[in-house]
């Protein structure tokens, strides 16, 4: 009896482990900067590709309120942060800013 409940003890752990491991990949592939920097770029150069739904979500749900609302430059610079968290965006400067200039300040 007792390594019956040993038995199912480690079948529960290791459903919840799975489970566990599943939404943190799922968060990770929902907010990568790296994918968010190519679609916003595929999309500021006007050659947006399939597939960006998430990414552009994650990067138009970076939203800064103050008192007054919606504050727009807080907002493009936390976008531009999140997009700078990416290795290697820093050396597309120019893509960067054009991004945040035609998409950072937006609401959505």
């Amino acid at each position: 009896m007792r390594n019956l409940y040993i038995h199912l003890y480690t079948v529960a752990l290791s459903v919840f482990l799975v489970g566990v491991m599943f939404i943190f990949t799922s968060q990770a592939h929902s907010e990568d900067p790296c994918a968010a920097f190519l679609c916003m770029a595929g999309k500021a150069q006007g050659s947006p590709s399939g597939g960006c739904q998430m990414p552009e979500e994650s990067f138009y749900n970076i939203r800064i309120y103050t008192a007054s609302g919606f504050n727009h430059h807080l907002t493009a610079e936390a976008r531009r942060r999140y997009l700078l968290s990416c290795h290697g965006v820093g050396i597309n400067q120019a893509i960067l800013d054009e991004i945040i200039e035609k998409f950072g300040y937006d609401y959505d």
